[in-house]
């Protein structure tokens, strides 16, 4: 017997009144009926995204996957979510680390990393005060 894959659906839509949902839910039947899947919906509209913090860590070849962070800004902006400008990003990694993932020269993706998780500090730390004072409402 094969392991089920892990299967990951995203509601896309975020709009009131939206359609997405139903077509979500036939969908991932659908998948759980083929049998060979673990379904996980995720829904973008969850309140969870809102007025949070975002932080991307990309690898990749020569552009380190930042055009892909470049889409997923757009992507959490529409969720309310604040986007950290910083970013760690790291080009052609695939002989940056050692097999116990340590990095073979540390200065520059260690300072990348500690700016990173310090503005994502700051801004969860502003955005949290904000919500416990002033609820969030989208």
């Amino acid at each position: 017997m094969e392991r089920s894959l892990q299967l990951a659906i995203i509601i896309g839509s975020t709009r009131e009144g939206r359609f997405g949902p139903r077509v979500t839910r036939w969908f991932a039947t659908m998948a759980r009926d083929h049998g060979r899947f673990d379904v996980d919906l995720i829904d973008l509209a969850y309140t969870e995204w809102q007025a949070k913090p975002v932080a991307f860590a990309s690898y990749g070849g020569l552009a380190g996957g930042l055009r892909a962070v470049e889409q997923l800004r757009q992507v959490f902006a529409e969720v309310h979510a604040t986007t950290v400008r910083d970013v760690v990003s790291l080009h052609n990694p695939w002989t940056l680390f050692d097999e116990d993932a340590r990095a073979h020269e540390p200065t520059g993706s260690e300072a990348a990393a500690k700016t990173l998780l310090d503005r994502l500090a700051w801004w969860a730390g502003a955005l949290r005060a904000a919500r416990d004072s002033v609820p969030y409402a989208a």
